[in-house]
């Protein structure tokens, strides 16, 4: 197994943990409304982006801040739309870590049955 299958292993895990899996990806959430941000590991968070719209967020490169803050915040370049040329930064009192965004999938619910 190579280190990249073993960590999407390891992250299609945690997401089963919380009740998802990783559906389609998408270029763009339009019209979001940011309601909250679970950190994952140090590149990936799911964005509650409203009332059965979440998404996972892959950053560029490994954020050392990503999963150990409760405090993020996303940057667009366009208003009410978010892209993979925007960025999420982690916020802690000693400033603001940028992670840029790669990449960008929709989340489907999975039932406890599976």
């Amino acid at each position: 197994m190579t280190p990249d299958s073993a960590r999407q292993k390891v992250l299609e895990a945690e997401l089963a943990e919380r009740g998802w899996r990783a559906g389609e990806e998408v270029r763009s959430v339009n019209g979001y409304n940011v309601q909250g941000f679970q950190p994952i590991d140090d590149r990936h968070v799911i964005l509650d982006a409203g009332i059965t719209r979440q998404y996972l967020i892959t950053t560029a490169s490994p954020c050392r801040d990503l999963q150990y803050n409760e405090r993020l915040r996303v940057s667009t370049n366009v208003a009410n739309e978010l892209t993979t040329l925007d960025t999420v930064y982690a916020l802690d009192p000693t400033g603001r870590q940028a992670c840029p965004i790669a990449r960008l999938q929709r989340l489907e619910r999975i039932s406890s049955a599976q």
